[in-house]
């Protein structure tokens, strides 16, 4: 289960006020995509759409591993689990949050900002995962930075790995609201006390810290100067010396600690600051951090813990500034923090203030309030300019401004009282405290009154009590605590007793507290006499004006019970270790609650409707991969404890029937291509679990009709690229592929092959390779060595079957043609030790399948599929280039439904030039083409193919020009190109798609503009080709949209400079509606190189699309060339022939052919297109 919600093991906390909640770019805007790396080395690219996500995963360069993932898509972000790991996240040695997608770029952690994964690790090996950048023994961590794309969890062992966070940095009224002055009046000032302030360091020259600070130590490598304004803040609230803006305790002196830097605070550097303050004799430290909610458990929380106990130190915790939605934060949510809630200088609970209680097991948090709302205090220099009151102060608001008064307050009765441990100081302040109009889950205790915890001579033993969680079915027995009253005064008190919630019942209405004694009362949750809740109240003890309270906090659970997965294997075994593997999901709720499962692992859940999907591997032997049977069970209604038994026996094995005999599994260039997937919606966007396809898949049918599940097997097949046969003395052919950095030749040679087992030096040298195709294996990261060992010993070609492990691919190229196999028929020609054998690459695949057969509601009893002709769409598809010889990377997305039928994208390379046949199943599909000759261009194109369909599709074909019905984005169904919410137009449009309307967008290095105007006056501008947001009024208008590009690049020789202009009307909507724009189409015949015949006469095509979803004819008006680059232009003649149109050109003897031309509709909407260097004629 989730161990905290957002940041989950996180506390990469807002230092908890406004300063800087989070970096601006830190969610990327509507459409904005960010690219994160994870610690497997998969690459998860996100984008917001609205209110939720788009996400794509490219999968990591790892051979010889099965890829899957769990994948959750909601509007709270995006969190993405290889299942190779879920075993050690289910075991809490492998920190969730390291998966947490959005939250990795909210704390800058994505591809854009840094290269590596900061990390602390629980391990004295933890130099073998990368750069140690700090030591830090007390926790018996070690902060990593492990450079991305390495193989981290491989060399990790049984290491525990967290995320290693970060922060973000977020007096005269208050002072005396929090009693300050009465005891300042009766000589307590906190003078002999030293209080540690753990925030982005200090200015030295502002003159309220003037000779207070007697230590400073900086943890982040800049130096202690503070150049964000936070811990100034915060060290004058604490202590300062001004005139009206004086500090709480300002008798005390501090220790400044800096563990913020300018882009975050790390953990690491919090964890040493946090042990630097309490071996520096602070008896306080102030840590205004705050974060997403936590569980008490993280690194820092236990190290909090372990520091109080060994120390007697008192952290001062902010309690974090996400508002009511969001429990109370770590580091706050630890035990023996005193954690720090906000209120008003009215005494009124602060909206921002995170309440309780703490996630998981309910425990009374927050500890105290303190006035959080509009502080002044110190300024430091050249900070804070939005928020200054005059040159040395600020006025600043948050929980981060409420902490520092409590912080002087403990320093304060520290002073008062030298021989208090922390504990025992946070008790007086909770018991002293004033409550107000809030529960004790939004104040803790009270407001802050150190007036009265200096005057009162009764202290409590605790500051809060929690009796405990009561779980379904409540048959435990009634849960009790005891509480001392100790008396500081020299007579005895007599305390009269009492709780204001009838549950919470004491073993006595009052007690008498001896001089210098103590005495106890026992408080109890009778659960037996309660409702189900969580409870939260106050023991009071009165005597006249002596008041002093304790926090009482009890949970009784809902109906809840034990859900307990078994994995049985297709031999009839339990499994063992990760090889049975699934995801928990919550049904109903719209939220996006899941959690991993391995054998005979127990989550509790409250009742309710849930799933559970995922896979059960079984060995096969002599096989380095095992096969894997999809199991789920969709829905389980939870009223008892449950054990749902996944059984791989009763799979069935996934099968496809081709028409083309060789057509296999396309071999990806990790693995073959293809997943087969489950997912489950949960009324926000789902969670969905998936596997890498392989010939050895079974199913587990699934009976009945569950709405929210749908089973898939998304495949991709098409002719080997190479084929090995042994010819003597056995003959049988060995399943091959191309290792990725391959070179991949196309012949036949037929070879002497030798097995040199693992090539180990002394293997290789007792073997003669020269031109021999030499048999190896091995593990790990040296490979590519052994290759090079390999080819240096004369062999000109190798096989590489997997026995040992996964292996890494650390260059671009190997020296040699290496194939690969994962069959057991690898092992079977080793074992020959010396064969002949015949070794034949081949040319591009004349065909290629495309494949997705999704099962809406259960999995189905057959799985054994047909993809003849007669049962999908057969496309002749053309790849072009732009003259030189190029390699396409095709990336093809299957809808069904509207649900996407995908676990990953998948790219496979084409190289181009190329014509071949594509079959289709019969859905929609989204597919993308990139280029890796420069400038790299892409291509967006979808289509809907019915059973049968026969269909012919022109890639990288010009004329490229503007297109108006291709898609926005290759993440699904796209929004329209351009369109009208309420009064914001806004456009998105491809200008340099293709003749058949790919969409093609602008690349970074394009240059242009888009202009919006009406009657005459600019309405706005943006310095992006095709692309803007304008607000334009509400009244209906007419409009004149133009947008032009230019591409300046060697590798691009057509349409090099590409205008626009459209004319349309709009008006105010009340949806987002497409506007009404047109797109001239070009679509000559030309070569594969995108050439037209010099000197003839050349007809070339001439079409008028319109955006979708809007109506109207539209047809060209006039047609004009120009041969010299648009400096002289001739129009030509425009003819219709059985409903086409045709422009015939003469073209010249060399160069190129520009084109212009306009067109309009029946409603008055108009385009005019002028594309330079349209195509080249030879």
């Amino acid at each position: 289960m989730h161990k905290r919600i957002l940041s989950q093991a996180v506390v990469f906390a807002v230092l908890a006020s406004g300063v800087a909640a989070l970096p601006a770019s830190a969610e990327p805007p509507s459409g904005e995509s960010k690219t994160v790396t994870l610690i497997t080395g998969d690459k998860v690219t996100v984008t917001k759409r609205g209110a939720t996500w788009d996400a794509r995963i490219e999968p990591a360069k790892r051979l010889g591993e099965r890829i899957g993932f769990v994948k959750s898509v909601s509007p709270n972000g995006v969190t993405v689990i290889p299942t190779s790991v879920i075993p050690r996240v289910q075991s809490g040695t492998l920190d969730r949050a390291l998966f947490d997608v959005t939250r990795l770029i909210e704390l800058g952690y994505d591809d854009a900002h840094t290269s590596e994964i900061p990390l602390l690790v629980e391990s004295p090996q933890a130099q073998t995962l990368g750069k140690v950048t700090r030591d830090l023994p007390r926790v018996r961590m070690s902060a990593v930075a492990a450079a991305k794309g390495t193989d981290v969890l491989a060399k990790s062992g049984h290491s525990k790995i967290w995320l290693n966070g970060k922060l973000f940095p977020s007096l005269d009224e208050s002072i005396p609201q929090v009693g300050a002055p009465a005891a300042w009046q009766a000589g307590h000032t906190g003078a002999g006390t030293t209080v540690a302030v753990l925030d982005t360091g200090y200015d030295p020259k502002h003159p309220d810290l003037a000779g207070i600070v007697k230590g400073e130590k900086d943890f982040t490598g800049e130096g202690t100067r503070d150049v964000i304004g936070h811990g100034t803040h915060v060290a004058s609230t604490v202590a300062g010396r001004g005139g009206k803006y004086t500090g709480v305790a300002k008798g005390a002196d501090l220790v400044i600690g800096k563990v913020c830097a300018k882009r975050g605070c790390p953990f690491d550097a919090i964890l040493e600051g946090m042990q630097w303050a309490a071996d520096s004799g602070a008896k306080v430290v102030n840590m205004s951090l705050g974060s997403g909610s936590g569980d008490g458990t993280d690194p820092i929380e236990t190290a909090i813990n372990r520091i109080s106990a060994e120390k007697g130190t008192l952290f001062v915790v902010a309690a974090g500034n996400y508002g009511p939605g969001v429990k109370v934060a770590s580091p706050a949510s630890a035990d023996a923090a005193l954690a720090v809630a906000s209120v008003s200088k009215q005494d009124k609970y602060s909206v921002f203030s995170q309440p309780g209680p703490r996630i998981r097991d309910h425990a009374v948090k927050p500890d105290i309030a303190a006035p959080g709302e509009d502080i002044v205090a110190a300024r430091a220099e050249g900070t804070l300019a939005d928020r200054a009151v005059d040159d040395h102060y600020a006025r600043l608001s948050g929980t981060s401004m409420a902490t520092p008064h409590v912080a002087g307050a403990a320093a304060i009765l520290a002073a008062q009282h030298p021989d208090w441990t922390g504990q025992q100081i946070k008790a007086a302040l909770m018991g002293s405290a004033k409550p107000i109009d809030a529960t004790i889950y939004q104040q803790g205790a009270g407001r802050l009154d150190v007036a009265k915890a200096v005057a009162q001579a009764i202290v409590p033993s605790v500051g809060s009590v929690n009796l405990g969680f009561v779980k379904w079915p409540h048959t435990q027995p009634v849960e009790s605590k005891p509480v001392t009253y100790k008396n500081t005064g020299s007579t005895a008190v007599s305390l009269k007793l009492s709780t204001d919630v009838p549950a919470f019942g004491l073993s006595a209405s009052e007690i008498t507290v001896p001089a210098g004694g103590e005495a106890s009362v026992t408080v109890a949750f009778d659960h037996t006499k309660a409702p189900i809740g969580v409870y939260g109240g106050r023991l009071v003890a009165q005597s006249d004006d002596t008041v002093i309270q304790t926090l009482v906090g009890a949970y009784k659970e809902p109906e809840s019970y034990d859900l307990t997965t078994k994995f049985v294997d297709r031999d009839g075994k339990e499994t063992q270790g990760g090889a049975g593997k699934a995801t928990w999901v919550q049904l109903d709720t719209g939220a996006d609650l899941f959690g991993m499962m391995i054998n005979n692992s127990t989550v509790r859940l409250p009742v309710g409707r849930y799933a559970v999907i995922g896979s059960v591997e079984t060995p096969i032997p002599g096989q380095y991969l095992p096969s894997s049977t999809a199991v789920a069970e969709p829905t389980i209604d939870l009223r008892k404890d449950t054990v749902v038994t996944l059984d791989a026996r009763k799979g069935k094995k996934v099968s496809v029937r081709t028409d083309e005999r060789d057509a296999r599994l396309l071999a990806g260039p990790f693995g073959t291509s293809g997943t087969v997937g489950m997912s489950i919606d949960t009324g926000g966007r789902g969670v969905g679990y998936s596997n890498q396809a392989s010939e050895d898949d079974y199913a587990a049918p699934v009976a009945g009709n569950h709405p929210h599940f749908m089973y898939f097997d998304r495949l991709k097949l098409q002719r080997p690229a190479v084929k090995l046969t042994v010819d003597r003395p056995e003959s049988f052919e060995v399943p091959v592929g191309w290792v990725p950095n391959s070179p991949k030749p196309v012949e036949t040679r037929a070879l002497s092959a030798v097995d040199v087992g693992t090539a180990a030096p002394e293997e290789i040298a007792s073997h003669d390779l020269t031109g021999k195709l030499a048999v190896f294996t091995t593990a790990g990261t040296d490979y590519d060595a052994k290759v090079d060992a390999i080819a240096q010993a004369g062999a000109v070609a190798a096989l590489f079957h997997f026995a040992a492990g996964p292996v890494q691919l650390t260059r671009p190229q190997s020296p040699i043609p290496v194939a690969m196999t994962m069959r057991p028929e690898g092992a079977r020609l080793a074992k020959l030790g010396a064969a002949s054998v015949t070794l034949t690459g081949q040319s591009p695949s004349p065909y290629h399948y495309e494949l997705a057969f999704p099962s809406h509601g259960n999995i189905p009893t057959n799985v054994d599929y047909q993809a003849r002709s007669r049962d999908v769409a057969t496309v002749q598809t053309t790849y072009r280039t732009n003259g030189k010889s190029d390699m396409g990377y095709h990336t093809v997305q299957a809808f069904d439904r509207s649900k996407v039928v995908e676990a990953w994208m998948e790219t496979h390379q084409v190289p181009m030039p190329l014509r071949r046949t594509e079959y289709f199943s019969p859905m929609s599909w989204v597919v993308s083409l990139g280029t890796t000759v420069q400038p790299q261009t892409s291509l967006l194109g979808t289509r809907t193919f019915k059973t049968g369909e026969k269909a012919e599709v022109d890639w990288n074909k010009a004329v490229f020009g503007p297109a108006i019905t291709g898609p926005q984005t290759d993440f699904g169904p796209s929004p329209a190109l351009v369109s009208r919410t309420g009064d914001t137009i806004e456009a998105a449009l491809p200008l340099l798609s293709d003749s058949a309307g790919h969409s093609g967008f602008a690349l970074p290095d394009d240059t242009g503009e888009t202009v919006l105007s009406s009657d005459g006056k600019e309405i706005g501008r943006s310095a992006v080709p095709g692309q803007g947001t304008f607000a334009v009024p509400p009244g209906a208008a007419d409009y004149r949209l133009t947008s032009e590009v230019t591409r300046s690049h060697p590798e691009w020789p057509s349409s090099t400079k590409v205008s626009a202009e459209w004319g349309f009307r709009s008006g105010h909507t009340t949806a987002t509606t497409p506007l009404p724009l047109l797109a001239i189409g070009f679509d000559p015949k030309l070569d594969m190189a995108n050439q037209a015949p010099a000197g003839a006469l050349f007809a070339v095509t001439v079409r008028v699309d319109r955006q979708p979803g809007t109506q109207g004819k539209a047809e060209p008006r006039k047609v004009e060339e120009s041969s010299d680059d648009g400096k002289t232009w001739h129009q030509v003649p425009l003819l219709s022939v059985q409903g086409k149109w045709w422009a015939i050109v003469k073209n010249p003897a060399a160069g190129f052919v520009s084109l212009r031309a306009d067109a309009s509709d029946t409603d008055g909407n108009t385009v005019a297109q002028t594309i330079i260097r349209a195509y080249r004629v030879k």
